[in-house]
């Protein structure tokens, strides 16, 4: 299966931009975030890689979060920021400028990973694993597949009480499996969950062979191209046994440009090794979400985005849906606000940019 996965990355889209970059690059919010960062956004298009470079280094030295975005260019740690709003989880830099980091963080695009992350823990997750469990009349089996630190699920299972067997979480990523056992030791320490029911395996979810009653991939599919996709969806449901469910999460059409500025800088803040080498995202129709799951052999699909899913009322009277995730802050000690630091405007909070689907293998 590896050899599947070679050049398997979704290329990056600039033409919705490209079409008529003037329109964009006069938008109120791009003359503000150039004003702001103090650079000239249009260094960003320039093919001589010492101007790109520059005006990309005069970002990542003032924003920890597009700094970790072009560090680490995948990975963990960008999401996590969006989750928690705890910029200590990020590396220090040699500028950072908090008005710059609040804009980004109010980014709709952005700002859309930390409502999955809410959509996942507390509605999402819960729901499906209750399902499950009374159905199988049993504990179930859990296996998190390119986990990072695996808090939507860590969530979720403090939120089932006792219906989890095992939670085993598969990242390659050293970093988030060790802030993932310490988290987890901590919980088992104040016994919110039972111990030894979270495990982590510092290995590629492609080693996975236990057997599973729930397949959980958040954002790992989101920059693949449809065959590795496919191929991703295959192996989870050769792992699931009969009657077991995968939840699964991709970006959408709205990840182009419903959010103009937060992606122009995604595409084009490059990578810690090339300054042309931006972010491809996969942006997924709804009904090429379908035929993916469909064609894996998954069936009885729903698919919710994280602006809009069952449970999401009861989360918005609680408060949730305008709070950040405390937990890892409270487990490392940091002295970090316990509401975000900076949102969108309630209208952009009220499309999703990611989907997040259900699906059945029978």
């Amino acid at each position: 299966m590896p050899h599947l996965l070679n050049n398997t990355l979704a290329p990056i889209d600039t033409s919705w931009f490209d079409a008529d970059p003037e329109a964009y690059l006069t938008r109120l919010d791009f003359l503000e975030f150039q004003e702001l960062a103090g650079i000239d956004l249009q260094d960003l298009l320039s093919t001589k890689r010492p101007v790109v470079e520059k005006a990309q280094q005069q970002i990542v030295s003032q924003s920890k979060v597009f700094s970790e975005i072009r560090r680490e260019h995948s990975g963990y740690s960008p999401p996590f920021l969006y989750y928690t709003h705890d910029l200590e989880f990020a590396q220090g830099i040699p500028r950072h400028n908090m008005e710059l980091d609040k804009k980004v963080l109010a980014m709709s695009q952005g700002d859309s990973l930390r409502r999955r992350h809410l959509a996942l823990s507390y509605a999402i997750l819960p729901s499906v694993i209750t399902e499950l469990t009374n159905k199988m009349n049993c504990p179930i089996r859990i296996k998190n597949l390119g986990s990072g630190v695996g808090l939507d699920v860590i969530n979720a299972v403090r939120n089932v009480d006792g219906r989890v067997d095992y939670a085993w979480q598969y990242d390659i990523n050293g970093a988030a499996i060790r802030l993932g056992e310490t988290i987890t030791n901590f919980l088992e320490n104040e016994n919110e969950i039972p111990r030894s029911v979270i495990r982590y395996s510092p290995e590629s979810f492609l080693a996975s062979r236990e057997p599973a009653d729930l397949v959980v991939m958040v954002g790992v599919i989101c920059g693949l191209n449809d065959r590795a996709a496919l191929t991703t969806l295959k192996l989870a449901h050769r792992i699931l046994g009969g009657g077991g469910r995968i939840v699964v999460t991709s970006s959408n059409e709205n990840m182009l440009d419903r959010d103009p500025l937060g992606s122009f800088i995604i595409q084009h803040i490059g990578s810690a090794h090339d300054p042309f080498h931006g972010w491809g995202l996969n942006c997924r129709s709804r009904e090429t979400m379908y035929r993916l799951l469909e064609k894996a052999g998954f069936t009885q699909v729903q698919l919710f985005d994280d602006a809009e899913y069952p449970g999401r009322t009861a989360l918005l009277k609680k408060g949730l849906l305008t709070s950040v995730d405390t937990l890892p802050s409270e487990v490392m000690g940091h002295g970090s606000p316990t509401v975000p630091l900076a949102l969108p405007p309630p209208e952009e909070r009220a499309i999703g940019f990611n989907h997040i689907a259900v699906a059945v293998k029978e």
